[in-house]
Parts: structure tokens; sequence; C-alpha cells
């Protein structure tokens, strides 16, 4: 050895990887075989690089045909901006190959002079040429990036949180970037994978798969073979390769899901986990999981008399702002398919259907036993909700008759009371009718007592400030 310098890596990816430096070419630019299989990589052709020389290690011209090519290579190399030779070059290294330990981030290591490759899982192959000095290189991730979305129809944006119900699919999509690596491999094996909870279960002909690149979109839902099991599924491409796919281009995989619209899953939300599989230097790469959180609502009703008592058998429908009515299956659609629901024993109605935020009307239909439907027994109100995937805040706000009476954010539960009038109030003089809830003129003091009870009043009240930690919740 004649002389030597170092070689170090700076992490440009936030993490700090260990790389196996091997030495495969001398200080004189000659080939080292027993480190790289040379022989193999001449006369071949990578990409839009030049064809490269020929070279026989046992010729009598082996010296001058083996600097011909570590020249050729190292020309290549010089342009190799996407990393597609030195990804190649990996294929060709011995696996007993003399090697050193660089790990990124920590220092100089001394090497002797000549070239060198640097691999390291998940990140792109490094080449560096020794001679005498210290040489610092970039390190350059190569795992692909994944992003989990669950389409918000409230606010029409994609996110990590959403708001269901009332019958719509909940839409999902995952997010791949394609890495500059992928343009060294011969062929790519990678995978989609997602779980869910059992509330969930997939529409297997939404799933559709779109190559987004600077030419447009093309959908390669062809190249999947999609795997459903319970409660998850992996959605494979056998070979990226055979696409029209390029470093910096995204995968996107979009699907439909059908939520069970009766069991309500509180602040905890439904929670799915998505993560891709990919090639790398020391075999199958996984991506670190990402998730999305969905919530719904539950509606419920107390009805009471005028002195407190728990009124059972009060039958309502529920109406949205569009004027559909709420159906069994928790969707919204015509009268004829409505779904009613009475209070019970303790004057409150069963569990119905989840619903989103909304604006809705709730219709009494008929009034418990001995007691009147109001004149209007129609009553507005509106559901609101701010959300993320950690946190969910709901409010409730109600005009006229109907008042808010309890908001519950870890149970994403609302709770309205509504007060019936008997058929005959106590203490009516005769002759008094008492049709509709407005009491007609009878004298100004009465009127006036009237309009006091009646005059619109409005509630409104926030849950349970709720934050939402590793799947656990937390009040504040």
């Amino acid at each position: 050895m004649r002389g030597g310098g170092s070689l170090q890596v700076e992490s440009s990816s936030g993490s700090s990887a260990v790389y196996r430096a091997v030495r495969i070419a001398s200080e004189d630019a000659l080939p080292i075989n027993d480190a790289l299989a040379w022989a193999d990589v001449a006369g071949q052709q990578v990409g839009d690089h030049q064809a490269f020389p020929s070279y026989d290690p046992d010729s009598s011209d082996a010296l001058a045909q083996g600097r011909d090519l570590v020249v050729a290579v190292s020309d290549e190399i010089a342009r190799d901006d996407d990393g597609t030779l030195a990804t190649w070059l990996t294929d060709f290294v011995a696996p007993d190959a003399a090697s050193v330990e660089v790990a990124s981030d920590a220092g100089a290591v001394p090497v002797q002079d000549g070239w060198w490759l640097l691999t390291a899982s998940g990140r792109r192959p490094l080449l560096a040429w020794v001679d005498g000095e210290a040489v610092t290189l970039g390190d350059k991730s190569d795992v692909p990036a994944l992003e989990k979305q669950v389409y918000d129809p409230e606010t029409g944006e994609w996110g990590d949180s959403s708001i269901y119900g009332g019958g719509r699919p909940l839409e999902f999509r995952l997010v791949v970037s394609v890495p500059d690596s992928f343009a060294g491999f011969r062929t790519y094996n990678c995978a989609f994978h997602d779980s869910w909870g059992e509330r969930l279960s997939l529409v297997e002909d939404s799933v559709c798969l779109t190559l987004v690149s600077g030419d447009g979109e093309t959908d390669i839902t062809g190249s999947l073979d999609l795997r459903v099991e319970k409660g998850g599924l992996t959605a494979t491409i056998d070979d990226l390769c055979k696409t029209a796919a390029a470093p910096g281009d995204k995968l996107v995989l979009t699907y439909q899901m059908v939520a069970d619209p009766t069991a309500n899953p509180g602040a905890d939300g439904l929670v799915n986990s998505a993560w891709f599989t990919f090639p790398s230097w020391e075999g199958e790469g996984t991506t670190l999981p990402d998730r999305t959180r969905s919530y719904a609502f539950r509606l419920r009703v107390r009805k009471a008399s005028p002195d407190g008592g728990l009124l059972e058998g009060a039958i309502f429908a529920l109406r949205n702002e569009e004027g559909l009515w709420l159906a069994a299956d928790g969707s919204f659609g015509a009268q004829e398919d409505r779904l009613t629901f009475a209070t019970g024993e303790n004057g409150v109605t069963g569990e119905t259907p989840l619903v989103p935020a909304g604006s809705y009307a709730l219709v009494e239909l008929e009034a418990p036993q001995g007691y009147r439907l109001p004149s209007d027994p129609t009553f507005a109100f509106v559901l609101s909700a701010d959300h993320s995937f950690d946190r969910v805040d709901l409010s409730a706000e109600a005009s006229g008759a109907i008042e808010v009476e309890t908001v519950d954010a870890r149970e994403t539960e609302v709770t309205l009371k509504l007060v019936n009038q008997p058929q005959t109030p106590p203490g009516t003089p005769l002759g008094i009718p008492v049709t509709g809830d407005v009491l007609p003129v009878f004298g100004g003091l009465l009127l006036l007592a009237a309009l006091a009870v009646l005059g619109t009043s409005r509630a409104t009240r926030r849950g349970l400030d709720s934050q939402k930690t590793n799947d656990h919740q937390v009040d504040e």
C-alpha cells in the first residue's frame, strides 16, 4: 500500500446506518477480482450508461483490459445520479470479500487508496475513490415512503382522521414514493399491507392501483395480486419493473371499506394500520406503519313529563338536512324505508345507527300513552366535531323545545331531551282547550306566560376534551 485516506458518511435521512465498505479496485485502478466479479461486469450495459469494455483476467492483456474497465466504470459513476450503476454493481460483490464498517455520522475510518463500494440496509449504495485524502459521502436512503390517508367527506380532504356514518363507505388511500434505488433493480417485488378491526369490511372491487408520474396517471391495477384475509389485505406487485414506474413516481392504492353501522367505537375510533414491503440490500425491507382513525356518533333521546317523570313509548325518526330519512342500515333514504325508534322504560331511546356530524331534524311520530304530540313535532339540531388522529371534540346545538342534555366525547354520544305535555294537563280549568302545545289567547298574563315557556331556547354543550395517545384515552 503506497498510501491511504479515509471514508466517512454524513446522514441526510435523519437516521444513521452502518455501511459495509468493500475495496473493489486498487490505487492503480486495477480490478480486485476476489472482491468483485469484474469479469462478469465486463461487456455489459446498464440503463443509459455506456457498454463496458471486455476483460479477461486470465488473458495476457489482463492488466490493460482491467484498467480500461475500471476507468470506464469510474467515468460512468460520475453521472450515476439516480444510483442505477452503484445499485447494479452490488450484485457482483463477493460474499466473502474483505470489508470495513463505516457508520454514518460516526467520523472518518482509515482505508487504503482505491475504489470503494459501500452498502447498507435501506440505503442507496455509494462509490468512492480514495487517493490519500479524506472522502465524505452523503447518505441516501432507499426506503420507500408510505403515507396512509382517509377521506373526510365533511371537509373534502384526505388526512389521518375522518368522520363516518350515514351509510357512506370509508375511502382510504396508501401513497408510496418510488425510491431512487428502484432504477438499479432487475426485479422489484413489493407489496401493500393493511390491517383493520372487526367493525370494518373491505369492498374488494373498489381496490385500485394508480401510477402517478410527470406524464400523468396510469391505472396499473392489473399488476396487483390481491389477497384478503379476516382483518387485513396484502396487495402484491410481483415486479414493479414491468410497469412504467420510475424513481420519484408515486404508487397510489385506493379502496373503500364499510363500517358496522351500529357498533360505536367511541373516542377510540376505527383504526387502520398500513405498511409497505420492498426489496433491500439485505433482504425484504418494511416501512414504518402509518395509521388513520375514523369517528362516528350515537344519538339518544330522553323523553320526560313536565314534572321530570320518564316516559316510555315515544316514537321517533331522524331526517338529515337533505330531507332523507335514517334507515336501519345506517343510510339515509326514502321515507318508506325510515327507521323508527322508541324510548324504553328508562325514558331513553336504545341503540340506533351511527351518524356523522351534520344538521338534522328529529321527528316525533307518536307520543307516549296519555301525552300529546307538539303542534310541530320536528326538532332541529346540529352535531359538530373537530378531530385529528389523537383527539375528538364533539359539540351539539339545538333550538326550540329540544334541549341538549349531555355530550360525551369519550363515548362519542349525544343525548337530547324532550318534554311531552299530558293530554289533559293537571289543574287546567274546565272549558280551556288543550290541543297543541301553545295555549290560545286567554288573557294577557296567560299569553305572556305561555310565550315565556315556549320561546326559542338554545343550548350548546361541549364534550370532554379527549386525547388519544397509543390507543389510551386521556382526559384533561
